[in-house]
């Protein structure tokens, strides 16, 4: 089970690792997927500086 916290700069779900953030955003794409959910899709993840933890974002780049 993956242990979550927020980011101490914003409302982001921190992940304390890169592996545990990888597997929550294959559990975002394929609970999307078995919804049809069409509305905002985890793209990727990325370090973040503030908080030095992992985060999801539905932005490409």
């Amino acid at each position: 089970m993956i242990t979550t916290e927020r980011c101490s700069h914003g409302p982001k779900v921190r992940y304390p690792t890169r592996d545990e953030a990888e597997t929550a955003l294959l559990d975002c794409r394929i609970g999307a997927a078995l919804r049809g959910n069409q509305r905002r899709r985890e793209a990727r993840t990325y370090r973040c500086h503030n908080c030095r933890g992992w985060h999801l974002s539905s932005s490409t780049y």
